[in-house]
């Protein structure tokens, strides 16, 4: 790829949003077995983890407003502060009310993040090499997601310190804007007249319904994956292990799917990305106990998270400026949807079909997407082409 003026910016923001996403893979599942370790039945541990999506439903329609407002910077500094304190306060009390509170906050503090940094990423990508670039990010955001579970098995999950660590990698994701100062040009942001955000559904339906489906996917994969490794007597270090080779999924697919996605029609890059992640979940019950369950993880984690890098690109081919950003409130807003819907939309089915609930609730998602996706397709409409 063709190296450009902004490109230092790009990857100080990349970067931080790396560092940041181990804060996010670091406190799901912590926040997770801590509910499990008091007793609380699945669908409400699933119910807990849902209020960050609340905020993800909540915020995003705000976030342009903000971002003229503020500045896109200071807008990011800020969500990094909110995100670090709250991980923190989590290790000071067991009030179950106030973590339900504390959840949604942190919620506020990740959502103000990516939507913004998201929006910021896409426009310094580029047409020619968007695909490829959006690739990168999300690869270098799981490599975050990836580190967050690792620090668990450093951490251990009692006391006050698996959270100090998630609150100073917070505060360590503002290094690199920091240093991208000489970098820094015109705010893209703050002009007004960007497009309604109600248009938006409407013009790029199938890369907002991707955003919809990998915050389903992601949210109930990230809460309660370890829980159904413990289903199905794997014990909840194999479950961590299990998230970290979905996370070495994430980071070695993302670069070829983006290839795809700069090659081809982004709608098939997206169906083949769907069928995958169907065929994937049901091969989770056939390898439980299998080294080739690490295998389909693999593949599996990288084949949806494809959906986010596509949607995302999707969005930046359609939009543009003050735009964008708006697109990018909505692609937010319609993952935190699917984020409130899947951990307790999982949990119960969890509850309801022990060892199988997981890969089955996945699965039929995945495949309601796949249809969409392919009368899309088929009808070759103008619409079905955003």
């Amino acid at each position: 790829m063709t190296a450009r003026p902004d490109d230092g910016l790009l990857v100080a923001v990349i970067a931080a949003v790396a560092v940041v996403g181990a804060t996010y893979s670091l406190s799901t599942p912590l926040l997770a077995f801590a509910l499990e370790a008091r007793g609380l039945a699945t669908w409400l541990i699933g119910l807990n983890a849902a209020m960050a999506a609340v905020a993800m439903i909540l915020l995003p329609p705000l976030t342009p407003a903000l971002v003229r407002r503020c500045g896109t910077l200071t807008t990011l500094y800020g969500a990094l502060a909110l995100t670090g304190l709250t991980v923190a306060l989590f290790a000071v009390t067991d009030n179950l009310v106030l973590w339900f509170a504390l959840r949604l906050v942190l919620g506020i503090g990740l959502t103000g993040l990516f939507v913004v940094s998201e929006a910021w990423i896409n426009h310094l990508a580029g047409a020619r090499r968007r695909g490829r670039v959006l690739g990168l990010y999300a690869a270098a955001l799981a490599v975050g997601f990836t580190i967050g579970p690792a620090m668990l098995q450093l951490t251990g999950l009692a006391g006050p310190l698996p959270y100090l660590a998630g609150a100073l990698t917070a505060g360590l994701a503002a290094v690199p804007l920091i240093l991208a100062r000489p970098w820094r040009r015109t705010d893209p942001f703050v002009a007004r007249g960007e497009a309604r955000q109600g248009q938006i559904a409407r013009r790029a339906p199938l890369a907002v319904a991707a955003g919809l489906l990998f915050g389903l996917v992601e949210a109930g994969v990230l809460s309660l994956l370890p829980l159904w490794a413990v289903q199905n007597d794997l014990g909840i270090g194999v479950g961590i292990e299990l998230m970290m080779w979905l996370g070495a999924g994430n980071i070695a697919l993302q670069w070829p799917i983006g290839w795809l996605a700069d090659h081809f029609d982004r709608r098939r890059v997206l169906l083949l990305c769907t069928v995958a992640g169907l065929a994937g979940a049901a091969t989770l019950p056939l390898f439980a106990g299998s080294l080739l369950l690490y295998a389909a993880l693999f593949f599996w984690g990288g084949c949806l998270m494809g959906l986010y890098t596509v949607g995302l690109a999707l969005l930046g081919e359609r939009f543009h400026g003050p735009d964008l950003a708006s697109a990018n409130a909505v692609f937010a807003t319609a993952y935190g949807a699917g984020a409130l819907v899947g951990p307790p939309l999982v949990g119960l089915a969890m509850d309801l079909v022990p060892r199988h609930g997981l890969p089955l609730a996945l699965g039929l998602a995945c495949l309601a997407y796949a249809g969409a996706v392919a009368a899309s397709l088929a009808r070759g409409t103008a619409a079905g082409r955003h």
